[in-house]
């Protein structure tokens, strides 16, 4: 819901969903016919997938891609791999897209519970778990460059109209106690605490890590907003938290660790918020992969020419291209609007309002960025009027009346500038 000042230049308040106002529990969207994993390809040169067509899968499995890299698939169900591909992403990411045919006799590949009978290690969490519901990215764990002394497991949801986070911790407590007894355990790292809106924070128990309340106004529940408010460590601009030695993790993945060793088996059932066209707000539980076809048939989502599909939140979520699109063990919310309520984007340029600036909690003066990213200037953008400094909330496009995006703008311009950078890097 969104609050103004009677003040204009005061800065809006909008807050974010609560598990609460969810009033029923996930409903279980059935495993598909097929099933689709898209598995990001790394950097340096590979040669073809090692996974081809024919192949027959447990539910579970690892599935390495690669001779020269360590990226692996976890197959979701038991069946026979149909088609192997690769796949182009924003930003210049590039996915191996793998496709399932599911068979109805599942069968769980023993290789895990062999691995965890010896008892966690990081090595044997980032060699299985890497795909798990809510994706650890335990890989951060492993740089020696940057030591981490803290984690955070976020138990708040990072955008608007999303719950899955907090369905977790009130729901799934059990297994994000265990898995964080793990991750103590695994990593050798004691100092880890929760963070939990302040309306949550107060209902839960023990969980085996510190409790922390966060601001449930947006964008209270980023990490670099957690950092700053919550953990009192503010980030430098062009800083990740890694770099200041805080490791974030999201609660599902949390559960999905602790839940990978109490059943000796790998989970596969991903919870997702859908936000439909009339804008109800539910929650599902289906398998990662399961299509978005299959999720709308399930929902009573009837897609028409000009909908549009978010993957993600209303503020930082990313349009995705085909309703083939798969669900990724990532996937916190599916949002679908329809055609006739789509708001307008314009290449209009910024008609000097100032609307953006007291919204923007970095502080950055947004009618002067965005001016320099407007005429592909983003070096001078960077220099002069800290585009690092961006927290990357969507917060100035939400507000913006002349409908710049600029948060697509900001996005863009980061990417260019370091792949400008590893360039330069590589010329050396």
């Amino acid at each position: 819901m969104l609050k103004r000042s009677f003040l204009g230049w005061s800065k809006p308040r909008i807050k974010n969903l609560t598990i609460g106002d969810i009033h029923r529990p996930p409903e279980t969207i059935a495993v598909p016919e097929t099933v689709t994993l898209l598995i990001e390809k790394p950097d340096v040169s590979t040669g073809p997938p090692l996974v081809q067509p024919g192949e027959a899968v447990q539910s579970g499995q690892k599935l390495v891609l690669f001779e020269q890299a360590d990226t692996y698939a976890t197959a979701p169900v038991t069946g026979q791999v149909t088609r192997v591909t690769t796949r182009a992403g924003d930003f210049g990411k590039n996915y191996v897209e793998i496709c399932i045919a599911a068979e109805d006799a599942d069968q769980a590949d023993e290789a895990w519970a062999a691995a965890c009978s010896d008892g966690p290690t990081l090595e044997t969490l980032t060699g299985y778990l890497a795909n798990v519901p809510g994706k650890p990215g335990l890989e951060a764990l492993q740089n020696p460059e940057k030591p981490i002394h803290k984690i955070v497991v976020n138990g708040s949801d990072a955008d608007l109209l999303v719950a899955t986070r907090q369905y977790q911790v009130k729901n799934q407590a059990d297994d994000i106690h265990h898995g964080i007894g793990i991750l103590k355990e695994a990593t050798g790292i004691d100092d880890i605490v929760i963070c939990l809106t302040q309306d949550v924070v107060q209902n839960i128990g023990h969980l085996g890590a510190e409790p922390v309340g966060v601001n449930n106004e947006y964008p209270g529940t980023l990490p670099l907003m957690i950092m700053k408010d919550s953990l009192d460590m503010e980030v430098p601009a062009g800083d990740a938290c890694e770099d200041l030695g805080v490791f974030f993790i999201s609660a599902e993945a949390v559960a999905s660790i602790g839940r990978a060793f109490t059943q000796k088996a790998i989970p596969t059932e991903k919870t997702i918020t859908v936000v439909d066209k009339a804008g109800a707000v539910r929650l599902y539980k289906t398998t990662i992969g399961t299509p978005l076809t299959a999720v709308f048939a399930a929902v009573g989502v009837e897609l028409q020419e000009g909908d549009r599909i978010i993957s993600g939140g209303p503020m930082t979520g990313a349009a995705v291209y085909t309703d083939e699109f798969p669900i990724m063990p990532d996937t916190d919310a599916i949002i679908v609007q329809g055609g006739a309520d789509i708001p307008l984007m314009s290449d209009y340029p910024c008609i000097n309002c100032g609307d953006c600036i007291p919204i923007c909690p970095a502080r950055i003066q947004v009618n002067m960025l965005v001016r320099f990213l407007e005429a592909g200037q983003y070096q001078d953008a960077a220099d002069l009027y800290d585009l690092f400094s961006c927290v990357e909330c969507g917060l100035c496009t939400f507000v913006c009346p002349a409908k710049i995006p600029i948060f697509q703008y900001i996005k863009l311009a980061k990417y260019e500038l370091a792949r400008l950078e590893s360039a330069e890097a590589a010329n050396e």
